[in-house]
């Protein structure tokens, strides 16, 4: 594997891309911790509030693969983040304009559309880095997707504690927009004359026979199952229901995404490097499992939040790795392609997660579905120790 990627880690295109995807995601989640208890305002009943959050996964799982083999095809970027960051702006308006739970999983799903054009975000911003610091790249992009997402946690109580929940979606639109703006400036690196060059398409299917490839990805439908099926999804009901106020909804947030600010970054490189990959996934699953079996059993709203801070420090040391790792070792013509078909199966459990808990809720109570999640977790665990998930050990 060479090192031929454009290397513009110095200047100012990576603080410009930065600020760019802060924003992006930034808009995507200032309304997410009123999500499930807005739609439940309106009229959602359980089962339609899974269908909501898994609308958003459900547009990322027909999507990510073909944005990745049509951006590799092409050997450009930009134009497809473009169009993600359009649908950040066009989501919230549709809840603006139309208040019903119907146009409420349509707009989920746009915003789904808007992230599932992560695949051309992180590649892109890899492709200013050489192919060897792949992980250190996605550690940094994933560090700026936690703290646009914490800023937007904070800021969007701030809004909704002002005004009410249906500013956070005002929000949401005007951060679209300054991201948008940001995207028109944002550059290209120098390689796509080459990627569509060597694009072969055969290639393609081989790269998707990639034991590695097709492990990771299968582990990170599992990481992502569990965190949309329960801090963006059934977490905020169940802590509604031990007497949260919107206010706490949004510090829940913020307790799960702090850490990842700190920990994306350290776990593709300093933690992996000391205890190996397999320890730090181990060790990742392991405190998501655990906060995922300990979330029924709390009697008060308070209790919730060292939870949610473990839940939050487990993810961050598990998922950013598992992202690193699925284009570590692939040539730059099929970055695309490789974290496209990363992401689209990992969005698989973004979207059956919510549905599935859902279900098991509105038949057996939120107890049981947490229990069934955490069922999950201890599969995940269990995944990562067989040798043929191909991760390593320490070196």
């Amino acid at each position: 594997m060479s090192d031929s990627s454009q290397n513009m880690t110095g200047g100012q295109p990576v603080m410009l891309f930065c600020f760019m995807t802060g924003a992006f995601w930034f808009s995507q989640y200032a309304y997410m911790p009123q999500l499930t208890k807005y739609a439940s305002q309106i009229g959602a009943s359980m089962q339609t509030i899974g269908l909501i959050s898994g609308a958003y996964g459900f547009s990322q799982v027909l999507l990510r693969v073909p944005l990745g083999l049509y951006s590799d095809y092409l050997g450009r970027r930009k134009i497809f983040v473009l169009i993600g960051i359009t649908m950040t702006v066009l989501s919230p308006l549709i809840v603006l304009l139309a208040p019903h739970p119907n146009f409420l999983i349509a707009a989920r799903f746009f915003t789904g559309v808007a992230a599932a054009t992560w695949v051309n975000i992180t590649v892109m911003f890899s492709e200013y880095f050489k192919n060897s610091e792949s992980t250190k790249a996605i550690g940094i992009i994933n560090s700026t997707n936690r703290l646009g997402q914490l800023s937007a946690f904070i800021i969007g109580g701030i809004v909704v504690a002002a005004f009410e929940v249906r500013a956070a979606f005002v929000l949401s639109a005007v951060m679209g927009t300054i991201a948008l703006v940001a995207g028109f400036r944002i550059k290209e690196t120098g390689s796509k004359s080459k990627a569509k060059k060597t694009f072969n398409l055969k290639d393609i299917f081989l790269l998707y026979k990639n034991r590695r490839l097709v492990s990771v990805s299968l582990l990170g439908l599992l990481s992502q199952l569990i965190t949309f099926s329960t801090v963006f999804s059934f977490t905020p009901l169940l802590a509604t229901e031990l007497g949260a106020e919107s206010f706490h909804l949004n510090l829940y947030n913020i307790l799960f995404i702090l850490p990842q600010i700190f920990f994306a970054t350290l776990s593709g490189t300093v933690i992996r490097d000391r205890f190996g990959e397999k320890a730090t996934l181990t060790a990742g699953f392991a405190l998501v499992t655990l906060s995922c079996i300990m979330i029924p059993f709390l009697n008060h709203y308070v209790q919730l939040f060292p939870i949610m801070l473990l839940s939050g420090i487990g993810t961050s040391m598990s998922f950013p790795l598992l992202m690193g790792i699925a284009i570590k070792d692939v040539d730059i013509a099929y970055k695309s392609s490789a974290m496209g078909f990363y992401q689209s199966v990992y969005a698989v459990g973004m979207t059956i997660g919510p549905i599935l808990i859902g279900m098991v809720s509105g038949h057996f109570g939120l107890t049981a579905g947490f229990m069934t999640v955490a069922g999950i977790g201890l599969l995940a665990l269990a995944a990562v120790q067989l040798p043929a998930a191909g991760i390593e050990g320490k070196h």
